[in-house]
């Protein structure tokens, strides 16, 4: 589940006027969990070069999606190693003097490759809209299979677009592009946590 999911019950524990005990703990708790999960995440840099070097190749795919999801994978693999390194510092096995603006171009690649990523979405939701209103135009028996595998893939891409939509709030507030409330980040979130635990689970069952 996402870090920022735990924000909305810090965000309501100091609005209430909370013990400094009580508000020391939630923060102590989110900053070790997400020192914890960083942990898990240093293999991923390699991950999404691998995945930017398959964008890359893949000719036959549509130019929009193919320069997107190269983007979206250098950017994260930017991202995660700033991350990693990040973690590293945080963990005090290195002391690095320029952690803090490390740690801030790597956000910055975040929000860039969900940028991407939106784009990506959006050029998705389109191809899949215009083969819909193609099958729609002349159905037939057979275009049945074809029209409930379009509108999965439209689905899909609704789904990711919201998803991105709603996590661009976590680096955008953190960067300070824009005065947003904490629990309103939180619960952004917290969405965003339970899509990708339904997402889990489909996949799963």
């Amino acid at each position: 589940m996402s870090l920022i999911a735990s924000h909305p019950v810090l965000n309501h524990t100091v609005k209430k006027g909370a013990t400094q005990q009580a508000v020391h703990f939630w923060k102590h708790l989110q900053a070790t969990v997400g020192l914890s999960r960083k942990l898990f995440r240093a293999g991923k840099p390699l991950n999404f070069i691998k995945a930017a070097a398959a964008a890359f190749a893949n000719k036959t795919n549509d130019p929009i999606l193919r320069v997107t999801a190269f983007l979206r994978a250098i950017s994260y693999a930017i991202y995660f190693t700033t991350d990693t390194v990040t973690w590293v510092n945080s963990a005090k096995v290195l002391q690095l003097t320029h952690a803090p603006t490390l740690n801030k171009i790597g956000t910055r690649f975040w929000l860039f490759g969900m940028l991407a990523n939106i784009v990506n979405s959006l050029r998705r939701h389109q191809i899949a809209s215009a083969k819909e209103a193609a099958l729609l135009a002349d159905p037939s028996e057979k275009d049945v299979t074809s029209l409930k595998k379009v509108l999965a893939e439209k689905k899909a891409a609704n789904i990711q677009l919201l998803w991105d939509v709603l996590d661009t709030t976590i680096p955008i507030s953190g960067l300070g592009l824009a005065n947003l409330d904490d629990g309103f980040v939180g619960l952004a979130g917290f969405i965003t946590s339970a899509l990708g635990t339904r997402q889990q689970w489909a996949a799963t069952y």
